[in-house]
């Protein structure tokens, strides 16, 4: 009783099958007032009530407004019910018109010939479309239109065929969309594209209005191998007829007219036309234009392509509120083809703003530099990526020396990284984003840093990450870094400073590739040489920082001794390496012996403030070469201590705990032997005593460490307990002692 229609008197002929009611009244639940119009009456033959035609209502006024038929949706057009079913119409000069408004803002408009409206909402198979935002649209010539009643949901989808394979028109981002859909919640703040229902994987292409593939523009030729748009801008050049009928290009071209309409439909959906489908008149777009300019040669213009491949029914979202456009599923985005500029969004998602700018996480493939980060920025009109934080920048050079199986140089990647890096990614000249006048700007892509950034060398590939990146760092100064994708490795220099964690002064010299592909320094030091560890020691020579470390081969001064080397290793901790010469100068201030020696290993220790050396197989010349080390001995701010042998002429002297003083040797624990003067052959030996030998006196008192020890006498096949003698150095004769009293037996 909801549904009925309000009937005058009326004349119903019995032998008709159908009867007619003029100024007949509509009472219908989805308007508010009775509508004027016309009933017809037919008797029909069907099996199911839906299918039923008749009786059909159809409203004088063509032109009704009817408002809130749903909640913030109005209609413009007239109202025809057809059996049960009642649709919205209109003519081809007068389509029907829905308006649906967000917050009494006009936001989606369609037309069409008729909509639909039924109790679970309201549809129509072809129909325009406009979404308004940000004083922009999104459109599409023809797509179907869907309001779901229950979930509340808009749905405005691509048809597979006719006009409506062809993208949605973006214009506030200036863009084309391939998507299967745009889907909307009443009231939502955002938009969704995508598919309508959940699949393995939704696909969407998202394509900028300059966009052009001279592959995908080749692929239209037909078997005639002439290019269906060159045919139409011959007609345009003819007649210069922008506008134009079907059926006078057909005539144009000797084809039929049916033929011609296919041939119109791809240039449509190509985005080259606009048809009108009722009329078949069509509109030679400027897009058609500038691919031919773009084909030529004689116009500029861009690869920038989103391809979305995301599982689940979304590939991007519109935000209603920033009118940002978050596109997901994006495995790389190419931004120059000539210059080799890729970018890997983070998570596969970017953020695209109005005229094609976005905004994304992730890493930038320019040439032979990949930049990784966060908050990238880049700029369509500019043709230029901000970079805000970049955690790193990798690095790779040509191999001069090796091909690839195309001939191309093998690609070697530097070792060591820029890190802490900002600043601005010039892609390419914003004319020349095709590369297509590549030979007038062959600087690009360019890169400008703005501010000091580091590369560390706590990498545990060098002396398991000894050189913190807190202490010890290259700090590379704002630089300009031009040719990416062809530069030199002579030309990959930065300047800066050398911080070494207080291992030398500060060095600045510029950064270059070393032998080993990391970035370093080689510098020498004034000829009077560098401070080494903040004063504790003086370094002169070279110094190269690469994956070795810190390295220098040349000479260090530390308290009375100077040491020489070729491959000194210098560490925050410590310096190490292989000396070629060594000596300590004797010294009676310092109660320090003369040293003398060649090749050894060397470790000096700034926090100890301890210089060690150790002999390898040649040992060190002491005491006016009257004893030869072999062992480790230390110099200190306290003296000269050391463990090991000291030989002596025909005795020997071994400890854990030497104390080396200017003129005489001490140890609370050795072992000490003779050997016989004429036989060479070993005539006293000892352990366990305490030491002092006085070079000066020519004498070696030793006591016996708890009491009377064995002391062998292999060369007279005796022994004898004593816990005191003395060696008489000159004469290689002992004199035997002991405390206990009675007989003394030798």
């Amino acid at each position: 009783e909801m549904n009925y229609t309000e009937v005058p008197p009326f004349e119903v002929k019995l032998s008709g099958s159908n009867f007619f009611a003029d100024s007949a009244r509509l009472h219908t639940e989805l308007f508010p007032m009775p509508l004027s119009g016309k009933l017809i009456v037919k008797l029909q033959n069907v099996k199911d009530s839906s299918d039923r035609s008749y009786p059909r209502f159809e409203s004088y006024d063509r032109n009704l407004r009817l408002e809130n038929i749903e909640p913030g949706v109005n209609f413009e057009g007239g109202i025809v019910l057809k059996g049960s079913q009642i649709s919205g119409t209109g003519t081809p000069e007068a389509l029907a018109r829905l308006q649906i408004f967000q917050d009494d803002t006009l936001f989606v408009e369609s037309t069409a010939l008729e909509f639909l409206f039924t109790a679970g909402g309201i549809y129509s198979p072809e129909t325009s479309f406009s979404l308004y935002f940000a004083e922009d649209t999104i459109s599409h010539p023809q797509i179907r239109f869907r309001f779901d009643k229950r979930s509340q949901r808009f749905s405005f989808m691509r048809p597979t065929e006719g006009l409506g394979q062809q993208g949605f028109r973006d214009t506030y981002h200036n863009i084309s969309i391939e998507a299967e859909g745009l889907f909307w919640e009443q009231g939502s703040p955002r938009v969704r594209i995508g598919s309508l229902l959940s699949t393995s994987v939704s696909t969407a292409q998202f394509s900028s209005n300059d966009f052009f593939k001279k592959e995908a523009f080749d692929a239209m030729i037909g078997l005639d191998n002439l290019h269906p748009l060159v045919e139409l801008y011959g007609f345009y050049k003819q007649t210069g007829a922008s506008v134009f009928a079907v059926s006078d290009y057909a005539q144009f071209i000797h084809m039929n007219e049916l033929q011609t309409q296919i041939m119109m439909l791809n240039l449509a959906n190509a985005g080259y036309l606009t048809i009108d489908p009722e009329t078949w008149i069509c509109t030679l777009e400027e897009k058609a234009l500038a691919h031919l300019r773009n084909n030529a040669g004689r116009k500029d213009y861009d690869v920038l392509q989103f391809i979305s491949n995301n599982k689940g029914v979304s590939n991007a979202e519109l935000s209603l509120l920033t009118n940002r456009l978050e596109i997901v599923g994006i495995d790389r985005v190419q931004l120059s083809d000539s210059q080799r500029v890729i970018i890997y969004p983070k998570s596969g998602r970017v953020q695209l703003k109005e005229n094609r700018d976005f905004a994304f996480d992730g890493r930038i493939q320019a040439g032979n530099f990949t930049f990784k980060g966060e908050k990238f920025d880049f700029d369509y009109d500019e043709f230029a990526i901000a970079l805000k934080e970049v955690d790193q920048v990798t690095i790779q050079v040509d191999d001069p020396d090796e091909r690839d199986a195309l001939g191309q140089p093998v690609k070697r990647s530097v070792q060591s990284k820029l890190e802490r890096v900002s600043g601005t990614l010039y892609v390419d000249h914003p004319t020349n984003r095709s590369g297509w006048r590549s030979e007038s700007y062959p600087q690009y892509p360019v890169f400008n840093s703005d501010e000091t950034s580091y590369v560390f060398y706590d990498d545990s590939r060098i002396w398991d990450g000894a050189y913190n990146r807190e202490t010890f760092y290259y700090a590379v100064e704002p630089f300009e870094f031009k040719k990416l994708d062809t530069f030199s490795e002579d030309e990959l220099t930065f300047n800066g400073t050398l911080i070494s964690a207080g291992i030398l002064p500060d060095i600045s010299q510029p950064l270059t590739l070393m032998e080993d592909r990391s970035l370093g320094v080689i510098t020498d030091t004034p000829p009077g040489g560098d401070p080494l560890y903040g004063g504790m020691a003086q370094f002169t020579s070279g110094v190269r920082l690469d994956l070795g470390g810190l390295q220098g081969g040349g000479e260090i001064d530390f308290l009375t001794a100077h040491v020489s080397g070729d491959e000194f290793v210098f560490l925050p901790d410590s310096a190490i390496g292989k000396t070629t010469e060594v000596r300590n100068a004797e010294n009676d201030l310092s109660n320090v012996p003369d040293v003398i020696g060649g090749v050894a290993n060397m470790s000096f220790v700034p926090g100890e403030r301890t210089l060690s050396i150790s002999t390898r197989r040649d040992s060190l010349r002491m005491f006016r070469n009257e004893a030869h080390f072999g062992g480790t001995f230390r110099l200190t701010d306290d003296g000269m201590e050391g463990s090991g042998l000291v030989a002596l002429k025909g005795a020997k002297l071994e400890s854990e705990a030497f104390d080396f003083q200017q003129r005489k040797i001490l140890a609370d624990t050795a072992a000490f032997e003779l050997r016989g003067m004429n036989s060479g052959l070993l005539a006293f030996a000892t352990d366990n005593v305490l030491a002092s030998i006085d070079f000066d006196e020519r004498l070696g008192d030793f006591e016996t460490n708890g009491g009377e020890t064995k002391i062998d006498l292999p060369e007279n096949q005796y022994y004898c307990f004593m816990d005191a003698f003395r060696w008489f150095m000159d004469d290689s004769t002992v004199e035997l002692s002991t405390s206990r009293t009675g007989d003394d037996d030798i």
